[in-house]
């Protein structure tokens, strides 16, 4: 009797655990220089996964070509803060959760706004910048979803 009882314990477990990775979103494929899909737009990334890189972020720079970002990548969310410390053009920052779905979006941010600092409503894992205007002219909202390409 326990021996068809821990059986059918097992088998249910196993049945779990299957269907579980079956619905779960597998995470895009993320390395230096690939590729997202979000809003049915390909974006160039640039990956800032290490805390000198995320220091950095897009400071400094004069231009963030169309079609690009950089995705900031953390080993568990949080309410992350962000800025616009050296910044020479707006951005839009796209929060995204374990899943890759939008779970929040700060638009329009401009350089002029420096030291006021950013944080999504929910934790995020990844938060991806994009030239402003971005998440308006690819009708982005909260739970839209990112793929690799």
């Amino acid at each position: 009797m326990l021996s068809k009882k821990l059986a059918v314990i097992l088998a249910a477990t196993g049945l779990l655990f299957v269907i579980v990775n079956l619905v779960k979103p597998s995470a895009p494929d993320i390395k230096q220089n690939s590729y997202l899909e979000i809003g049915g737009v390909k974006l160039e990334i640039e990956i800032a996964d290490t805390a000198t890189a995320r220091a950095q972020g897009l400071s400094g720079r004069p231009i963030l070509p169309e079609n690009t970002g950089m995705l900031f990548v953390f080993n568990t969310a949080d309410y992350y803060n962000f800025w616009m410390k050296d910044m020479y053009f707006p951005i839009d920052i796209i929060w995204l959760n374990d899943d890759w779905r939008v779970i929040d979006l700060t638009e329009n941010i401009s350089p002029k706004n420096f030291p006021v600092t950013y944080q999504p409503r929910a934790p995020a894992r990844y938060v991806l910048e994009v030239n402003a205007g971005f998440t308006t002219t690819h009708h982005l909202t909260i739970g839209t979803r990112v793929v690799s390409r």
